[in-house]
C-alpha cells in the first residue's frame, strides 16, 4: 500500500511540474475557442483596451486526477476532495487590461450574452458597478446544473472561468456541511 502511495505522489508531483512548466513558459493550456471569442468580443467593445493574456488553462479529468490525489492526501481538516470529486473540468483565462481608461465603464458586450444564451447558457446573476461588473450563467439538463461559466470585468483585470461536473452535487454538500437555510430568500 505504500508502494502505491508513494508511486501515485510522484505521478502527481511529475504531472504538476509538466503542467506547471508548460503554463510559465507559454503562458497557456489550451482553453476553448469559445473563451477566446469571449475575450475577443469583450476588447473590441472596450477599445481602446487592449487584453494581455495572464494564463489561459484548461483541465480535463486526465489533468484533474493527480490534483484530486494530491488534495485527498493533504487535506485531512476541510475534506475539499469531496467537492473535487464533482468537478469534471476547470477552464480559466485570465487576461490584464491595459490602455484603457479605467474612469469609464467597462462592460460586456450583448453579443457575449447572446452567444452564450445561444450555447446553452442561462443568466442567473449579473452584478455591475461603476468598473466592474460579473456575469455567471449556468447550463442544466434534466433539472441538474453540469457547468457554471463566470465572466468578472473590472479596470484591471478580465477573468473568464466555467467548471464541468457534478454541480449540483457540489450545491447540496454546501448546504448540508453549512446547514445554509435558504427559506428568507423565497
Amino acid at each position: 500500500m505504500k508502494k502505491a502511495i508513494i508511486i501515485l505522489m510522484i505521478s502527481c508531483v511529475f504531472v504538476s511540474i509538466l503542467l506547471i512548466g508548460g503554463i510559465l513558459l507559454y503562458g497557456e493550456y489550451k482553453t476553448p475557442n469559445e473563451f477566446n471569442y469571449v475575450r475577443d468580443l469583450i476588447e473590441k467593445e472596450n477599445y481602446p483596451a487592449d487584453l494581455k493574456t495572464r494564463l489561459k488553462l484548461s483541465l480535463g479529468s486526465v489533468w484533474l486526477y493527480p490534483i484530486k490525489s494530491v488534495v485527498h492526501i493533504i487535506d485531512t481538516e476541510d475534506k475539499i476532495d469531496s467537492y473535487l470529486d464533482e468537478v469534471n473540468k476547470i477552464q480559466v483565462g485570465i487576461y490584464k487590461i491595459k490602455n484603457t481608461n479605467r474612469s469609464s465603464r467597462l462592460k460586456i458586450p450583448h453579443d457575449v450574452k447572446k452567444i452564450l444564451h445561444n450555447s446553452g447558457w442561462e443568466n442567473f446573476i449579473s452584478v455591475r458597478e461603476k468598473n466592474k461588473t460579473v456575469e455567471c450563467y449556468y447550463k442544466s439538463r434534466n433539472e441538474e446544473i453540469f457547468s457554471i461559466y463566470v465572466i468578472l470585468l473590472n479596470g484591471e483585470n478580465l477573468i473568464i472561468s466555467e467548471i464541468d461536473g457534478r454541480l449540483d452535487q457540489i450545491i447540496e454538500k454546501a448546504i448540508q456541511e453549512y446547514d445554509l437555510q435558504f427559506k428568507d430568500m423565497l
